[in-house]
């Protein structure tokens, strides 16, 4: 693997433990050149991966890889490659995590205007594509990031929910199959109570969720609540 490390602070001996520590790991070594994670991709376990002298070791790499990786799984729907990418280590140390998770929510900020341009044309009676209220992927990909993007998820998801009360004055149906796409995201409190207080309005409307959804959406919501 071609890797030329950033530190400067190591040995050359430590620089040549951890290349070949990252080379004696194939998934690792695989995603540091390709920048692609299996589903059911595993790094070895490795003690090292804890040190912080290896993190700062691999960190500058590791991040733009991870990064970009996590983008893509946005960008295509990837749930399987976000599932490795989290549940395997993060090699990033304390200041390329934040330079990583800063890149991240810059780009989900982009996602999350795209929510408030169409709350702004339903508010104008404009007609709006369908499939940009396919929220289901989306809310599980993020339910898969780390707790440092909760606050995120809880805008996310009160965007949502004011799109729901305004799709419910021209579709129903639509607009409840969204809340119930809602309640699935990882939030903070106050944006599960948003949730659960705009389903029940949605409930007295004519068209409603089928009685497993129901039971399912109320189930959901009771379980999120006891958590706090």
């Amino acid at each position: 693997m071609m890797y030329v490390p950033q530190s400067s602070r190591l040995t050359s001996t430590e620089e040549q433990v951890y290349l070949a520590t990252i080379s004696n790991d194939p998934m690792l070594s695989n995603f540091l050149e390709s920048g692609e994670l299996p589903g059911n991709a595993k790094f070895l376990q490795n003690d090292r991966y804890k040190s912080p002298d290896f993190l700062h070791f691999i960190s500058e790499k590791y991040e733009a890889v991870f990064t970009a990786a996590i983008i893509q799984c946005f960008n295509t729907g990837n749930i399987d490659m976000m599932n490795a990418l989290v549940n395997n280590p993060i090699l990033l140390d304390d200041e390329y995590q934040q330079k990583s998770y800063f890149i991240i929510l810059n780009f989900l900020r982009e996602k999350q205007q795209k929510l408030i341009t169409l709350w702004n044309n339903l508010q104008l009676k404009k007609k709006i594509n369908p499939t940009d209220l396919e929220q289901q992927t989306t809310i599980t990909l993020l339910n898969y990031l780390p707790d440092e993007f909760q606050g995120f998820r809880s805008e996310y998801c009160n965007e949502l929910v004011k799109i729901s009360k305004l799709l419910s004055l021209t579709d129903p149906h639509l607009a409840i199959e969204l809340i119930i796409n809602t309640s699935k995201l990882n939030c903070l409190p106050q944006s599960r109570q948003r949730v659960l207080e705009c389903y029940q309005q949605l409930q007295t409307m004519d068209i409603k969720p089928t009685p497993l959804e129901h039971r399912f959406t109320i189930l959901r919501l009771i379980f999120a609540f006891n958590k706090r």
